[in-house]
């Protein structure tokens, strides 16, 4: 038999079946753990594999050529090429390759967060904790004591990308010293003593409810905060408060009180930062602090943007002309905001973006998407009973699906983004032979989108949650309270 055609799609679905994958769609080859990034937008599109480098070039090496071999072996039309100066295969539509920020010998690409954070930490450390802020991006970059501790941060690795982030530390200096001048800090932990290692550790406990228990499971999908700046002496004193406030029923809105009255008292402050456009000034914006009045009267408090349902555009185009499985929801004067679903693994994600920049909210949780939509044929599964595993199966179905799709296809962004029915059904029934799982994806998507077109098509309020869920924003203390600067 001969080998399947090597594209994006199919090599993404070979990757997530040959080795343990878990829940979070990490996958596992080698000891090594890997998540995948889909860009098909991007010239070429690309698939990267992101991962923690091991520490050693064999080990890295050993990674690479074994997932060369699987796929080289699995697919044909492959082809050894380059792509940003690092080895990858070319696939019949696209680029697989490792992501370079994580390679050994990278010379380009982004720099890793663990690295500009802390390059951060350093900054302000100097800034805020010992009193002595930068006048200018020439003052920061001429500091000798400085510039030797940010080379210790970036590495020989690097180095070479050090002086394109000293106008990010300036400008966060300067947006962080407008709100936090007065208090006095500590100097700022990165790594194992800070408060992100600390909620990381504790985040098992936390629940967004009881009943039933919805946990929160990962520290990135509570808070956005990268770095947390703490009164001088407070450090072991919050730690040890906090430590007695989170037991295995703790829901997060009593956690996200106290970070408030630790943020009113300047004792706490997680901080969200985002790198700052070289033509850009940095800004700094309190979210998530809604129920303290002390914290809404400062001119640094974020409002939410507000919509109207003429700035909701619906773009379910895509899974009712069976081009991909990705849709929008598009938000704002000009589609300024967007949020994407489209195929993570098994599954459907909810992605929010900012048009024209490369600010991304984030993912929202799957669970705060059920219980927001009430989902009656949605189901984050997609083994789920309520979607047919096969070609004869879905046929069976199809009167069901009918009324689905025919429902959703009402909101096409135009006549020609949809089928007639009868030729949808047998171009589906094809696509499970080629592709089971976007066969089933494609049917979650129009499971998510009958749920929420018949109930909330007119919902302003449901729509813009879909975005700020993914922004980590809101104002129900569904996240922590942070600041941010960007």
């Amino acid at each position: 038999m001969a080998k399947p055609v090597a594209t994006i799609e199919s090599v993404e679905d070979f990757l997530y079946d040959f080795a343990k994958v878990d829940k979070d769609d990490v996958i596992t080859f080698r000891n090594i753990d890997f998540e995948i990034a889909k860009q098909t937008r991007s010239r070429p599109p690309v698939l990267e594999l992101m991962f923690i480098h091991p520490g050693s070039k064999t080990a890295l090496n050993n990674f690479k050529s074994g997932i060369w071999k699987e796929v080289r072996g699995t697919f044909q039309g492959t082809k050894p090429t380059m792509h940003k100066k690092f080895q990858a295969l070319e696939l019949q539509d696209g680029i697989l390759y490792l992501n370079p920020e994580e390679d050994e010998e990278a010379g380009s690409g982004t720099v890793p967060p663990q690295v500009h954070e802390r390059g951060t930490a350093i900054v302000f450390t100097r800034a805020l904790h010992r009193k002595k802020p930068f006048n200018s991006e020439d003052d920061l970059q001429n500091d000798v004591d400085i510039t030797k501790e940010l080379k210790a941060a970036f590495g020989t690795k690097w180095e070479h990308r050090r002086k394109d982030w000293t106008h990010s530390f300036y400008e966060q200096q300067e947006a962080a010293l407008k709100e936090y001048s007065k208090p006095q800090w500590a100097e700022f932990e990165y790594g194992k003593d800070s408060f992100v290692k600390f909620f990381e550790k504790h985040i098992g406990k936390l629940h967004r409810d009881l009943d039933p228990k919805v946990p929160v499971v990962r520290y990135e999908r509570w808070n956005p905060s990268d770095i947390w700046a703490v009164k001088t002496g407070k450090m072991d004193e919050i730690k040890d408060h906090l430590k007695k406030q989170i037991s295995p029923v703790t829901v997060l809105s009593e956690v996200n009180g106290i970070l408030i009255e630790l943020m009113e008292n300047n004792d706490l402050v997680g901080i969200s930062l985002k790198k700052i456009d070289k033509k850009a000034k940095g800004n700094i914006k309190l979210y998530n602090v809604d129920t303290s009045s002390a914290l809404k009267a400062l001119d640094s408090y974020a409002n939410l943007e507000k919509f109207d349902i003429k700035d909701i555009h619906f773009e379910p185009d895509n899974i009712l002309t069976l081009k991909s499985v990705t849709t929008y929801i598009r938000i704002g004067p000009g589609s300024k905001y967007y949020v994407d679903l489209t195929r993570s693994g098994k599954g459907v994600s909810f992605n929010s973006q900012i048009k024209g920049t490369a600010a991304q909210g984030g993912q929202a949780p799957i669970d705060m998407v059920l219980k927001l939509v009430k989902a009656k044929e949605f189901d984050k599964s997609n083994s789920s009973s309520k979607y047919p595993q096969d070609g004869d199966a879905f046929d069976k179905a199809a009167s069901k699906w009918k009324k689905i799709y025919t429902l959703v296809s009402k909101y096409a962004s135009s006549p020609s983004q949809k089928m007639k029915f009868e030729k949808w059904q047998e171009q589906m029934i094809v696509l499970y032979v080629k592709d089971k799982r976007n066969a089933i994806v494609t049917l979650m998507q129009l499971a998510f989108w009958y749920d929420a077109l018949t109930q909330f098509a007119t919902n302003v309020e449901f729509w813009t949650d879909m975005l700020y869920y993914g922004m980590k924003v809101t104002s129900r203390g569904m996240f922590a309270p942070h600041a941010k600067i960007s």
